[in-house]
């Protein structure tokens, strides 16, 4: 793990079964996240984001939702210092990837997390974001654009979500061509990462 882990993170491909357990583990009483779902933006209104704002609020948390295709810095600063966590819906990665790097979220995430003041969960394409880079995720009908495919950098992995749903020739050409460079780790959906100081474990979240 990278040498600046500070802090606590749940990665999942598709599912949010684990976040109760790990929210009453990691978050205070009556914490707040701040929730982003810009990476579905492009596909109108998928019901998982409807389940994601289920999870955090069935748990007695507030939820701050944060736009990060309309929020201004100041803004964005103040939301990320009111949260304790941040939570990073699924849809598009590289499209996801752009509107983190044109609002000013990854420096800003980055940042407190470094700082050990701000835990983050990600679902699918916010799973990848958590990794070093979003190359491995490319794909023809993403509508993102980056000239920079470096993501968050928090954990030293990039994860591959829906891993069941990908082929053998898939896995195997991604790990050909992105290998060498990134260490590719698939995950099934109803399962997560939870990563911490103490390392990585597969934990169900179905």
């Amino acid at each position: 793990m990278p040498d600046h882990l500070c802090g606590e993170l749940l990665l999942c491909s598709a599912g949010v079964g684990a976040f109760a357990a790990w929210a009453a583990e990691v978050l205070p009483n009556e914490g707040q996240i701040a929730f982003v779902d810009i990476a579905a933006r492009p596909l109108g209104s998928p019901t998982y984001l409807a389940d994601c704002r289920t999870a955090i609020t069935d748990g007695a948390l507030r939820l701050l939702e944060l736009d990060l295709a309309d929020v201004a810095p100041r803004e964005l600063a103040a939301v990320l210092d009111t949260a304790d966590a941040v939570f990073v819906a699924g849809g598009y990665p590289v499209y996801l990837l752009e509107w983190a790097q044109r609002s000013g979220f990854l420096v800003e995430v980055r940042d407190r997390f470094k700082a050990g003041t701000l835990a983050y969960v990600g679902v699918s394409a916010g799973a990848a974001l958590a990794g070093p880079d979003m190359s491995p995720l490319a794909a023809p009908d993403d509508p993102g654009q980056v000239t920079d495919t470096s993501c968050l950098g928090i954990v030293d992995f990039v994860v591959l979500p829906h891993a069941d749903r990908r082929s053998a020739d898939d896995l195997n050409s991604r790990q050909r061509v992105f290998g060498a460079r990134f260490d590719l780790r698939p995950l099934r959906d109803g399962f997560a990462f939870a990563v911490s100081v103490d390392g990585v474990r597969e934990v169900r979240s179905a």
